[in-house]
C-alpha cells in the first residue's frame, strides 16, 4: 500500500504536533472529537482519520509544489495529450487535480514531477517527450558523428554515417550518446551571400 500522500502545509503541521511530547493517542481523539481549532492545523481536518493515523504511523510523501511556467514530466496516469509527457504548468487551481497543463487538461501533484534538464531542452525544441528525429545529428563516445537516419549506413570515405532512431535510442539508453544536435536548430546556408560575407570579417 502506497503511504498517504500531504500537502507541504499538512506534513509542516503533522511534524510540529510530534515534537511537542503529546503522544499520537491523544492528538488522534482531539481531531476525532473537535477537530483542530488553532489555524496552523487546520489543514490536517481535511484528512479522514484513518489517513492522519497512517501518516503519523507509517510516514507519507509530500504533495509536489509546482508554480506556472514549470515544465513537468508525467510519472504516472494518462499521458497529457497525443502521447505527451512533458508539459508546462500554465494555471493553478485548489481542487485536487490543481495543476492545468498548457493545452491539455488538470492534473494532480502526486502524477507530475519537476522536468529535468534534458526534459526541458527537448520541450523548448517543441518535442513533448525526449525522443530523437530524423536527420538529428550526434557524436557517440568516440567522438564520431551520425546522422538520424530510416536505416543504418557506415561509410568508409568522408561521407557522414547513417543510424536508424532505433539503434541510436539503444545507444542513448546505455550512455554511449555524448551530444545531440536537433534538426530544428539547423541553420539553412544555401547561397545567403549576407551571410557568407559576415563570416569572412
Amino acid at each position: 500500500m502506497s503511504k498517504v500522500t500531504l500537502t507541504h502545509e499538512q506534513s509542516t503541521a503533522i511534524e510540529i504536533l510530534k515534537e511537542t511530547g503529546i503522544s499520537f493517542n491523544g492528538y488522534l481523539e482531539q481531531k476525532v472529537r473537535n477537530g483542530f481549532e488553532e489555524n496552523k492545523n487546520n489543514c490536517l481536518n481535511k484528512l479522514r482519520h484513518e489517513e492522519f493515523a497512517r501518516a503519523w504511523i507509517e510516514g507519507y510523501e509530500v504533495e509536489s509544489q509546482f508554480e506556472v511556467g514549470d515544465v513537468v514530466s508525467k510519472i504516472s496516469g494518462a499521458e497529457f495529450i497525443s502521447g505527451d509527457i512533458i508539459g508546462e504548468v500554465d494555471k493553478i487551481s485548489s481542487g485536487e487535480a490543481k495543476y492545468h497543463i498548457k493545452r491539455g487538461a488538470f492534473v494532480r501533484g502526486k502524477d507530475i514531477r519537476h522536468a529535468t534538464e534534458l526534459e526541458k531542452q527537448f520541450y523548448a525544441l517543441g518535442r513533448k517527450k525526449p525522443k530523437l528525429e530524423v536527420n538529428d545529428l550526434f557524436i557517440d563516445e568516440d567522438d564520431t558523428p551520425f546522422k538520424i537516419a530510416t536505416f543504418n549506413t557506415l561509410y568508409s570515405g568522408n561521407q557522414l554515417n547513417k543510424m536508424s532512431k532505433g539503434t541510436a535510442i539503444q545507444l542513448l539508453k546505455c550512455n554511449k550518446i555524448k551530444y545531440i544536435y536537433p534538426i530544428e536548430h539547423r541553420i539553412e546556408v544555401g547561397d545567403n551571400q549576407e551571410l557568407l560575407d559576415r563570416l569572412k570579417q
